[in-house]
């Protein structure tokens, strides 16, 4: 397809090194591969874009920089090899499908983006310049040196801080936003002093551009109900599943592998249906009152 952005040619495959210092406990963690082929640059990515966008994203970019007094080449030193994000769920507080709203969907739960930085001069840089940006523009902000918080409703907050080797990015309960945030790069409470973790690592074949891990048991002890027989019964064995891209100017190439995909996909069906009736109902309920 046209459309399709030909990353494979910008973007090398890693190791995902960034997701195994994610803090335990997490319910599903996602790794990003951001490193550039050789000779290829920042610029070169979001050029590959270009033709989904229907305009110039390298450009544009560049303009929105040029407003916080950055460039493309700044972020391009900054930026590492990969990202990683882990979400988390307060293991005290069951999960309901139905949320009400963001703030409910936040509230007891924490997302976390690691984005992995090369240069630390060029990370202290465009960190200071986006918050430089942000105190001239929002009245909400929170600053402190290295740190920027920003409080949503109902105790919820947006946080980044910068850390050596990482900027760190998260969303969610404020109290527990703070204790996962806290035992990042800590290894003895990473993802990696985990036996799940590391069971699931050890069947992963070679590097990859994106990798997704599901801890089953975890997942299940926070959701509520009859979701949670359904990932209960898939059994203790993680699932971990890998998607290698290769150099195409067609478009995306893969190649995908992995331990535990097809379960937890029927797993998540089940998920959906069950979060869909509940809707369902929850709807059926308010029009009769409204009757």
């Amino acid at each position: 397809m046209a459309e399709t952005p030909a990353l494979g040619t910008v973007l090398a495959a890693t190791d995902h090194a960034a997701v195994a210092k994610l803090p335990q406990g997490a319910l599903v963690t996602f790794g990003l591969s951001l490193q550039r082929s050789p000779g290829k640059t920042v610029s070169d990515v979001l050029g590959a874009f270009d033709r989904l966008a229907g305009e110039p994203t390298a450009a544009s970019a560049a303009a929105a920089l040029a407003q916080v007094g950055l460039e493309l080449g700044d972020v391009d030193r900054a930026l590492g090899g990969e990202a990683a994000v882990g979400i988390y769920r307060d293991p005290k507080h069951k999960l309901g499908l139905a949320g009400a709203g963001r703030a409910e969907t936040l509230r007891h739960s924490a997302v976390l983006i690691a984005l992995a930085t090369a240069d630390e001069a060029a990370q202290k840089k465009v960190f200071g310049a986006v918050a430089a940006h942000m105190k001239r523009t929002s009245k909400k902000l929170r600053a402190q040196p290295g740190s920027l918080a920003q409080d949503l409703e109902d105790g919820n907050e947006l946080r980044a801080e910068t850390r050596p080797g990482f900027i760190l990015i998260g969303a969610g309960d404020r109290r527990y936003l703070a204790q996962v945030a806290a035992r990042f790069g800590k290894d003895k409470e990473s993802l990696a002093a985990t036996p799940s973790f590391a069971e699931a690592r050890a069947l992963a074949k070679g590097a990859s551009h994106l990798q997704l891990y599901i801890d089953r048991q975890a997942l299940a002890g926070v959701l509520d109900g009859p979701a949670a027989a359904n990932f209960g019964a898939l059994g203790a064995s993680p699932t971990l599943v890998s998607l290698a891209l290769a150099p195409s100017d067609r478009g995306l190439d893969l190649t995908l592998s992995g331990h535990g995909g097809v379960e937890i996909l029927g797993a998540s069906a089940a998920l959906a249906v069950a979060g869909v009736r509940r809707y369902i109902n929850s709807a059926k309920a308010a029009a009769e009152k409204l009757e």
